[in-house]
């Protein structure tokens, strides 16, 4: 899904049918990018406090390089949104996956993008 979809979804678990013009420049980091799912900190506060959608939130071992920007933007199907000491994904399998990396994001982006 991209962002359009995963708004009205979003949208529909609060309000169904409802709309909210706007929200887009707000919940999303990149809103003129509709396939990026990198949420902003209103996004991911919204989802927390609005929905019944789980952000699991996971420590990383180093901080985020524009390299591995990239690859969340292209290899992540759910949105996330992150800060420079951890990573919150609404994605079980991603959330159990960078768990079982011990938090290493770098080795998991490059995991995931050899097996595409």
């Amino acid at each position: 899904m991209n962002q359009v979809k995963w708004t009205r979804h979003l949208i529909d678990q609060v309000a169904p049918g409802a709309e909210f013009p706007g929200v887009e420049n707000t919940w999303w980091w990149n809103p003129i990018n509709k396939r990026s799912l990198r949420l902003t900190h209103t996004g991911s506060t919204w989802i927390k406090k609005h929905t019944k959608l789980v952000l699991h939130r996971v420590d990383i071992q180093a901080r985020i390089m524009p390299k591995q920007m990239l690859q969340l933007e292209r290899l992540l199907t759910e949105p996330y949104y992150f800060s420079d000491k951890f990573i919150l994904v609404i994605s079980d399998q991603d959330a159990v996956m960078l768990q079982l990396h011990g938090g290493n994001l770098v080795q998991y982006l490059d995991n995931l993008q050899q097996n595409q």
